[in-house]
């Protein structure tokens, strides 16, 4: 008996299109099996992002949510700040070395506007983005324990352990290679 796997095809249960990778069997049976679990697909048949991306992305753009949130409160901008920023050019320094992570979050966010104007090939740089901002956010790290004379400071200790594991993550992730693969123009069209 020979077996061929063929590409996604489309199924309707419920009204909801699931893509479904088809094992066809020469003969009479058809046997369809997911690649993930039923729940890493949207209601449409999409592979979503998976839930520790996206605290992977609000770990990397954690000095955005510092600013941002000590900007909310108007009289004491200046001293929460200085609690986590050692100068000015930390702060700049840091925000400038996590925009790869925010505008890979941002695109992933975005994602049905993009599609809806036809806008495909931003998948591709959601996992460079992500790897050059763990990247950056390390060498960060490593020159501010350069400034601080390799003193031991916990969040400091606790980024360069974090980093690295979110790379590893990111490069080994069966999930996020299936979702980019997914998210490809030829695999559904956008009515």
């Amino acid at each position: 008996m020979k077996l061929t796997v063929e590409p996604h095809r489309h199924c309707h249960f419920a009204h909801q299109r699931i893509r479904w990778p088809v094992i066809a069997v020469t003969g009479a049976f058809v046997i369809a099996a997911l690649l993930l679990p039923i729940h890493c697909y949207d209601e449409s048949g999409v592979i979503k992002p998976p839930g520790w991306l996206y605290v992977l992305m609000l770990l990397c753009c954690m000095d955005w949510l510092i600013v941002v949130f000590a900007l909310a409160v108007p009289r004491q901008t200046e001293h929460l700040l200085s609690v986590f920023f050692a100068g000015k050019w930390l702060m700049f320094s840091k925000l400038a070395a996590s925009l790869p992570c925010l505008l890979a979050m941002i695109l992933i966010s975005q994602r049905q506007r993009l599609w809806h104007h036809g806008y495909y090939g931003w998948r591709i740089a959601v996992l460079p983005l992500l790897t050059l901002g763990c990247v950056i956010a390390t060498a960060m790290l490593v020159i501010q324990l350069l400034a601080s004379h390799w003193q031991f400071e916990w969040f400091l200790a606790l980024g360069l352990l974090m980093y690295p594991v979110f790379l590893a993550v990111l490069w080994r992730s069966f999930h996020l290679r299936l979702m980019i693969a997914d998210w490809s123009k030829e695999n559904f069209d956008i009515r």
